[in-house]
């Protein structure tokens, strides 16, 4: 299991509050982990009482780090963090540090906004009526792009994972149900059957990083999805951000207490391995969708590296 980075920082305790819930799972998917990480480091950053800017500085460094080790697999949070960073070191006193902090925050959120409005609307035009389609986990972009279609007058059924070990598909179902969709919940291991004979014509999965080959990380069970559909013709499109591009050499994959799989206490000199992620390789994604539209998996980090230097130096 990942170990968490230490902290030289005394935490306001909202603050701590909000990295425990993301490093126990409280707060998922990337985009949540994303917004909530950025809202942990501006409460953070406003805190500060002192009257040195570098005193300020070095505090939300430090916080940033720590955010970064809650969740390894999370670049998109990487990202917006880096973006805070860069910006913060320009300020001249601690109220323009303190300005800055919350400005960014601000234009980041006000733009992923925005971001999964555009996802929507370019997915909901790959769904076609009577389509049916799957997912796996839960992603906050693929069930508000799903509830866009529905309100389109598209009308569609949805085949939704389990999840395991932690169960993020009971919260895909019930927001899908809540939003009037036809949707049923099946197990992880039935996902090949479904595929096959109950005549899934799509599958629509998130992303939590993609890396420098357009590559990508998601839920433990994704490959072996994409595997199946790759077999039975059925295209894989995934929806994610730009933002979500990893530009470190290897994306890194979350290990798991094993507790999450079962008690290991029942299983004496047994070994559980509690992935959190895996890599799916790009030709078995038939096209990222974007907030720029739909995207060749080569073509991806070309675009992404691209948003990110404008992000940057905004």
């Amino acid at each position: 299991m990942a170990k968490t980075k230490k902290i030289n920082v005394r935490l306001a305790p909202e603050v701590k509050k909000i990295c425990s819930d993301i490093k126990n799972l409280n707060i998922q998917g990337a985009r949540n982990v994303a917004i909530m990480g950025l809202s942990a480091l501006v409460i953070q950053g406003l805190s500060y009482r002192g009257r040195d800017k570098n005193k300020l500085v070095t505090l939300i460094i430090n916080t940033s780090d720590y955010l970064k080790s809650l969740r390894p697999t999370e670049p998109m949070l990487f990202n917006f963090l880096d973006t805070v960073i860069k910006r913060v070191k320009k300020g001249g006193s601690v109220i323009e540090v303190k300005e800055i902090l919350y400005t960014t925050n601000q234009q980041i959120e006000s733009m992923m906004r925005t971001n999964k409005v555009k996802i929507a609307k370019y997915a909901t035009k790959l769904i076609r009526n009577n389509d049916v389609i799957l997912t796996h986990c839960h992603s906050s972009t693929v069930v508000e792009s799903l509830i866009h279609a529905k309100a389109k007058g598209k009308k569609f059924k949805v085949f939704a994972t389990e999840t395991r070990p932690r169960w993020q598909g009971h919260k895909t179902v019930k927001e899908l149900a809540g939003a009037g969709i036809d949707v049923t919940l099946i197990p992880d291991g039935a996902v090949g059957t479904v595929i096959k004979d109950y005549h899934v014509k799509k599958i629509m999965i998130g992303a939590d990083a993609i890396d420098g080959r357009g590559n990508f990380a998601n839920k433990i069970g994704s490959f072996t999805i994409a595997l199946i559909a790759k077999k039975y013709n059925v295209p894989l499109y995934v929806l994610a951000e730009l933002y979500k591009y990893d530009k470190r050499p290897k994306i890194v994959i979350e290990h798991r207490d094993p507790s999450e799989v079962i008690d290991p206490k029942l299983f004496k000199d047994v070994k559980i391995l509690n992935l959190a992620f895996e890599i799916v390789p790009r030709e078995l994604v038939k096209a990222y969708i974007t907030e720029k539209g739909a995207i060749r998996p080569a073509r991806f980090p070309i675009i992404a590296k691209k948003e990110l230097r404008n992000l940057l130096v905004e």
